[in-house]
């Protein structure tokens, strides 16, 4: 079991009351996580009917567990692509095309799973547009990768968010747990934007051209739709 406690506390007092709520938990090995295999071979849509003018899709392709170090290379793709309101896809999709209520691109790393999506709100009468207006903004990376001043700008962006999060002091125990949890070591901020200051626009592109693929992507759409192999033909590269 993991405890992490940030913030000006008594740290004799804190650990006898941890100890006292904490008893008894259990204190042996932790059971084996199940081990992620991936079989996937093209792109699966799975459908979530729902009578509503909008609908809320995720789009997006398999990518990195936390070992890979390619994760940080996703991640500022992620925010190149979906990261706030001069990213592409808001400028694209949302103020260029008006397709898209909301729209936002993250990442999740696992331990041995990953990946990144592009979550967004829309017009269910224009949803097709949107979907090919996405995917067409996935190509584009993949062929032509991203400028460099994109990359100094989502390098800022990342941390500007990630010492913005720590000012608080629950945001810091989550970020200590998780790091002693899913990896067993405890990550110091200032390394962790080392190795994202470090990505060049070739990593990008790379990573780009490698999780954009045909035999990775998939989508959830929640709407008044009924059936997917229509929306399942946009999924194209």
């Amino acid at each position: 079991m993991v405890v992490c406690v940030a913030g000006n506390f008594p740290q004799k007092k804190t650990k006898e009351a941890l100890n006292k709520r904490f008893v008894g938990v259990y204190k042996g090995d932790a059971l084996p996580k199940v081990a992620v295999k991936e079989y996937q071979t093209e792109p699966q849509v799975h459908l979530v009917e729902r009578q509503s003018g909008q609908t809320h899709i995720l789009l997006g392709a398999r990518a990195y567990p936390l070992s890979d170090k390619r994760r940080y290379a996703l991640a500022l793709l992620a925010n190149i692509l979906g990261g706030g309101m001069s990213s592409r896809l808001f400028l694209s999709v949302r103020e260029e095309k008006g397709l898209v209520y909301y729209i936002r691109t993250m990442t999740e790393s696992n331990p041995d799973s990953g990946f990144v999506v592009t979550a967004a709100g829309v017009d269910s009468a224009r949803l097709k547009d949107a979907i090919k207006a996405i995917v067409k903004e996935y190509k584009s990376t993949a062929k032509g990768g991203v400028t460099a001043d994109e990359l100094r700008r989502a390098k800022s962006s990342m941390r500007g968010h990630m010492y913005l999060a720590l000012e608080e002091s629950n945001e810091i125990a989550e970020y200590l747990a998780g790091g002693l949890i899913l990896e067993g070591v405890i990550h110091d901020p200032e390394e962790e934007m080392k190795k994202i200051d470090r990505v060049t626009v070739q990593d990008i592109k790379n990573v780009a051209r490698d999780v954009f693929r045909y035999d990775k992507i998939n989508m959830i759409v929640m709407g008044p739709h009924t059936d997917a192999k229509p929306l399942k033909d946009y999924l194209t590269f």
